[in-house]
């Protein structure tokens, strides 16, 4: 039997959704003849509300936690903006999000934050989550029965509900093929990770390494580097690597702090014959790069609608106890040239929804 949603029950009484919840559990302020409206198409359609949500919505609002880092911060404002559109969206509900900032996707500033967290403050967590290094704790919070989806970054083995995002793993097999192909098929690359105790991160790097060397074994990989999403980390790296290797090729980022720094660094020293520079997302300064010919192509994530997917379908799980058919929700990387970069803009007294669900 197909499951009845508050959505249905809303079309036919012609009326919102968080009308529907409120008659339906019995709070706030609502007219005795919709509230009646509203309960009699529930029982005709046999409407069977999730036990969590009716349990806890008598006396208080469901709780959700959405936990990503605060920097680089021209990278997670983005997904800042997904969080508060997600914020809007659910404003009719009874759901209550707060937003809970760390440093950076390292597991240092994340494992104390999970550490503290429990089912007495929150129902349910989305978490852009670094480190495989998290799992016992992601883990011992599902125990605890609060749900657990992941967003931008997952980690596999967890009993984690969901996970909306890139496969960073084909993510770095298109960019490896691509380098490929711009590089004529020969030449050496150097590489470079935010955090090599981030999986995601790693994952790039192991699929653009794997493209590479089964495709183009003529090309050499000389380098790889650290710069802990740091974009001033990363000029210093790559102002090393690239004097140690004046003859390059080509330079891989894995994400955005890297391309820019990596950017910077070539456009503070250039070379004779400057390497096709590849990282991933888009801000107004390596959009300006792109266009001056120093980075070359950007793979672009979409963190604004990452961020809104995984806290809406975490909604729906915790008020209506129904989970997206697949546990891995893809978003498609998109390539950025220096033609198309102008749509990827994120600005935020401009920017409409429409533009980030491209």
């Amino acid at each position: 039997m197909k499951k009845v949603t508050l959505k249905q029950i809303a079309e036919l009484a012609d009326t919102s959704i968080g009308t529907v919840d409120r008659a339906l559990n019995n709070r706030g302020r609502i007219s005795e003849e919709t509230k009646q409206k509203i309960l009699n198409i529930a029982e005709q359609l046999g409407y069977q509300p999730n036990k969590l949500a009716s349990s806890l919505s008598r006396n208080r609002s469901l709780r959700l936690g959405v936990l990503y880092p605060a920097y680089p911060a021209y990278f997670f404002d983005e997904m800042s903006a997904g969080v508060d559109e997600a914020i809007r969206s659910l404003s009719d509900y009874s759901m209550d999000i707060k937003k809970i900032r760390c440093n950076s996707l390292s597991p240092e500033d994340q494992i104390p934050i999970l550490e503290k967290l429990s089912s007495e403050h929150y129902d349910g967590l989305v978490i852009n989550a670094g480190s495989s290094q998290l799992l016992p704790y992601i883990d011992r919070l599902a125990e605890k029965g609060i749900a657990v989806a992941t967003f931008n970054s997952d980690i596999k083995g967890t009993r984690r509900l969901f996970h909306v995002g890139m496969d960073p793993y084909l993510a770095g097999r298109v960019a490896g093929d691509l380098m490929g192909k711009l590089m004529g098929g020969s030449g050496k690359v150097i590489t470079m990770v935010g955090f090599c105790s981030v999986e995601a991160h790693m994952e790039r790097l192991r699929g653009f390494l794997e493209a590479v060397r089964s495709s183009y074994p003529q090309i050499q990989i000389v380098d790889n580097a650290e710069y802990e999403d740091n974009d001033k980390l990363a000029k210093k790296v790559a102002d090393r690597l690239l004097a140690e290797h004046p003859d390059v090729k080509g330079l891989y980022t894995v994400n955005l702090p890297g391309a820019l720094g990596a950017a910077l660094s070539l456009k503070q020293h250039p070379l004779a014959s400057p390497p096709i520079l590849m990282g991933y997302d888009v801000t107004k300064q390596l959009g300006d790069l792109l266009k001056e010919g120093i980075c070359t192509c950007i793979l672009y994530q979409n963190p604004f609608a990452q961020a809104y997917y995984s806290l809406m379908l975490m909604s729906d799980y915790l008020l209506q106890g129904t989970l997206p058919k697949k546990k891995h929700l893809l978003i498609q990387p998109r390539i950025v040239l220096k033609e198309n970069v102008d749509a990827y803009y994120y600005d935020p007294s401009t920017t409409t929804t429409n533009q980030f669900f491209l």
